[in-house]
């Protein structure tokens, strides 16, 4: 064996130059680019060794009829992205109705059609821009694999959202810090260009000019980012359940940007619980692509300069929706959708906007943008406008945010509609993840994101087992901070003591095998996860974060820990591990409480006296709304 190994090295060590320049040349060559059938050969080659499927194959080229059908019928191609102009792709969609289609444009942006999670950009990566990039990272794309040479590689979509996500929560934070520092001079911070109130009543007051067609008395469109499994997504599924079959309500619609089925983050998860009560919902339809393709209104179209393109192009296409469904009212849910559903409703002239705040107000969060100003500002001035949140705490944050009267937002708690809590499902969860049936048992549900605080969660566990040798800890969920847990749990030394398992659909019985539900955040409106807990018979010890402190007994079947300091989150859980008569307390009073304060009938009736669908008029709403605008424009 020691006599080849010399000419192996040798033979490598000649090769691996020749490789390396074979390499370089191909990467800074065009040539490949006029092959676009060995492309495309190439990149489902790799997708099928990668293991991903189904993937979207996006052109920079166009793409021909037989091209596109030959790839549709393909089980492992589920989107397809040519460089066609928004109206042929338009044509192209009743051509091949099959073919899930999206579009690439120069200078660099494109539209990808729904569902797609696997991108393989079939083009130079020399063509890959930012705004592709931002695309990608708002439409949740898995990955993005782009062509260097004759290789495939991945661009690092993970980080790209990281980035997009600190500079956010930068300025957010900064907006903060100056208003505290300079109650009365908040401009001293340099802003980045911001879009204005004034423009955008004008825009408004502008479209409400001419009279809206007639809108359909008692229809109802929710529209919500997706339908993940989270607390705003799941008051929203029962919404529109509740709703179903109420007098006076025609019928109930639902539009998401987002129901991608098979998505790790569940998109689609409260879907069956939707579909199921014959309601009918769907991903909005995306008419207009980018900035040219906007064709409506003609307010929108002569302003939309000012707004940013993406916002632009959401508005457009949730105007055509609402134009050509007619409700009398629209309820959007969370700030993404209340600023893009509520800007385009009011241009639309639907009589009745709900905007639903469950949490406190942007400026908290990273998903914070400038734009969200000046139109809540310009929403605020119509009188068709109804604001919600489902706690006082939020309310009152959204209220010093937009400097708004104090009865201005109207606090509906969430409702919830819970089962029977089977006591031997949730010693099956134990059993499965593995849990000794008598060992203190702390759990979490909630995503795997900042504002959620796990890093907290895992230094308060750390604490408690140093008390309780004994103790496991349990975190459902999901979410871009699990690899930093997994980390801060094995450098603290509770690694082996921690379970991820992932999202659970399971909630009740996780959370009565539970001894102690711990949640750290520092915002939330009213978690359902509380109340899912309390309901379990689950003592609660969380931080004083919103609307938490609303959503307990306090002191009887759930403890809030403020300020939110580990050490102090540890005695109140270890204090509760070591007074059995306590935990047997809350497992009684916790469910009374939930029953009597957040029952879902109510929650509904509340919703629907929100709609005033007696007065609201199906024809005259769209005129004071126009008057608000006008005067908000004129000032």
């Amino acid at each position: 064996m020691a006599g080849p190994a010399p000419k192996i090295i040798v033979r490598h060590a000649v090769r691996l130059p020749r490789r390396l320049a074979g390499r370089v040349w191909y990467t800074l060559s065009a040539g490949l680019d006029a092959k676009p059938e060995e492309l495309i050969a190439a990149a489902l080659r790799h997708a099928q060794r990668a293991r991903r499927a189904p993937v979207c194959v996006a052109a920079s080229f166009p793409l021909s009829v037989p091209e596109i059908a030959a790839l549709a019928g393909r089980s492992v191609v589920n989107g397809i992205v040519g460089k066609h102009r928004p109206e042929t792709v338009v044509s192209l969609r009743r051509e091949i109705p099959n073919a899930n289609l999206g579009s690439y444009w120069e200078p660099g942006a494109w539209s990808l059609p729904d569902d797609a999670l696997h991108v393989y950009f079939i083009g130079s990566w020399r063509l890959v821009t930012p705004a592709m990039l931002r695309e990608a990272v708002r439409r949740q794309v898995l990955t993005l694999t782009v062509r260097c040479g004759r290789s495939w590689v991945d661009v690092p979509l993970g980080t790209v959202g990281r980035i997009a996500r600190s500079r956010a929560a930068l300025w957010s934070r900064a907006k903060q810090w100056s208003a505290r520092l300079h109650p009365r001079e908040p401009q001293m911070l340099a802003a980045p260009p911001r879009l204005d109130a004034q423009p955008v009543a004008a825009m408004i007051a502008a479209a409400a000019e001419r009279r809206p067609p007639a809108f359909v008395r008692g229809r109802v469109v929710l529209v919500c980012g997706n339908l993940q499994p989270g607390g705003a997504e799941r008051q929203v599924a029962y919404t529109a359940r509740g709703l179903a079959d109420r007098p006076g309500v025609e019928s109930v619609r639902l539009i998401c940007d987002m129901l991608t089925p098979g998505h790790p983050a569940r998109y689609d998860f409260y879907l069956p619980l939707v579909r199921g009560a014959g309601i009918e919902a769907r991903a909005v339809a995306r008419r207009a692509a980018d900035r040219a393709s906007v064709r409506g209104p003609a307010a929108l179209v002569r302003c939309g300069a000012a707004l940013p393109e993406g916002l632009l192009v959401d508005v457009a296409n949730l105007y055509e929706e609402f134009i050509a469904a007619r409700p009398e009212v629209v309820h959007a849910w969370l700030d993404w959708s209340n600023t893009r559903a509520g800007l385009a409703a009011a241009l639309a002239g639907v009589p009745r906007i709900v905007l639903s705040g469950r949490n406190l107000a942007p400026t908290n969060f990273a998903l914070y943008q400038p734009y969200m100003d000046p139109i809540y500002e310009a929403l605020c001035a119509l009188p068709n406008v109804v604001f919600l949140n489902n706690s006082q705490a939020g309310a009152e944050s959204y209220r010093r945010w937009l400097n708004l009267a104090p009865d201005r937002i109207k606090v509906i708690y969430n409702g919830i509609e819970l089962d029977p809590v089977d006591t031997a499902a949730a010693q099956q969860q134990r059993t499965r993840l593995g849990i000794p049936a008598a060992a203190p048992l702390v759990g979490g549900i909630f995503r795997l994101y900042p504002e959620k605080r796990p890093l907290l969660w895992v230094e308060t566990a750390a604490r408690v087992l140093a008390a309780n040798p004994e103790a496991w800890f349990v975190m459902f969920g999901s979410g871009i901070l699990a690899a930093e847990i997994k980390e801060a749990a094995n450098r603290l030394g509770i690694g082996e003591r921690l379970i991820m398992p992932g999202i659970t659909a399971e909630v009740l019985p996780a959370m009565r095998a539970f001894d102690v539900f711990l949640l750290t955040s520092y915002g939330e409106g009213v978690p359902n996860v509380v109340l899912e807990a309390q309901w379990a018979g689950t003592p609660v010890v969380a931080t004083a974060a919103g609307g938490v402190a609303e959503a307990l007994d306090p002191g009887v079947s759930g403890w809030v820990v403020d300020p939110a300091d580990p050490a102090r989150l540890a005695d109140r859980v270890n204090w509760l591990l070591a007074n059995p008569e306590m935990r047997a307390s809350a497992r009684c009073a916790g469910p009374r409480f939930v029953q009597a304060r957040f029952g879902l009938k109510r929650m509904i009736d509340e919703t629907i006296a929100a709609y005033d669908l007696a007065h609201s008029g199906a024809a005259g709403g769209t005129e004071p709304a126009a008057a608000a605008a006008r005067a908000a424009r004129d000032r």
